[in-house]
């Protein structure tokens, strides 16, 4: 794709890395978005 295997390489290396961070950040936000309403208030008494 690029015609170097350098540039290559490191695509291949960081590419994986930054969908590890992005699935992460993506399960946070869909976690909360889909949280029940008064999860992070409710108390037992």
């Amino acid at each position: 794709m690029t015609g170097s295997l350098l540039v290559g390489g490191a695509m291949a290396l960081v590419e994986p890395a930054i969908n590890t961070v992005a699935f992460y950040i993506h399960e946070k936000v869909w976690a909360r978005t889909h949280a029940e309403p008064n999860m992070h208030y409710s108390a037992s008494v």
